[in-house]
């Protein structure tokens, strides 16, 4: 039978498997729980949530976590300087250049498409 595996097993920054497959999880997706990571990851629902917070206190699963942040980020092309740039564009953005609107005269029609005369 394998040792009991813990967060505190990282000697030397080697992280575990299932410390892996958090730290991945945590890392793609900031919006999710730290339990439903933990669970995602294979720890018992009954001791998701414990698990997440000890994890999410080890100094080694922080900085994997903040590596693979880093990772993705450079694979997506995306930094907080790209993010504010477009976040400044879409709060500047006059609407009257993303709609065309025309005036004129507007020819009843039926359900069909067709239109109809009055």
């Amino acid at each position: 039978m394998a040792p009991k595996e813990t967060a505190l097993d990282t000697p030397n920054e080697v992280l575990t498997k299932r410390q892996m497959r958090f730290v991945d999880a945590i890392a793609q997706d900031d919006d999710r729980s730290g339990t439903k990571c933990a669970i995602d990851s294979g720890y018992a629902e009954s001791s998701a949530a414990e698990m997440a917070s000890v994890n999410l206190r080890n100094p080694h699963i922080q900085r994997a976590i903040t590596d693979r942040k880093a990772q993705l980020a450079a694979v997506a092309g995306v930094d907080a300087a790209l993010v504010v740039r477009e976040l400044l564009h879409v709060a500047t953005a006059d609407p009257r250049e993303l709609i065309h609107t025309r005036i004129g005269c507007c020819r009843p029609s039926d359900s069909a498409g067709t239109i109809t005369s009055h």
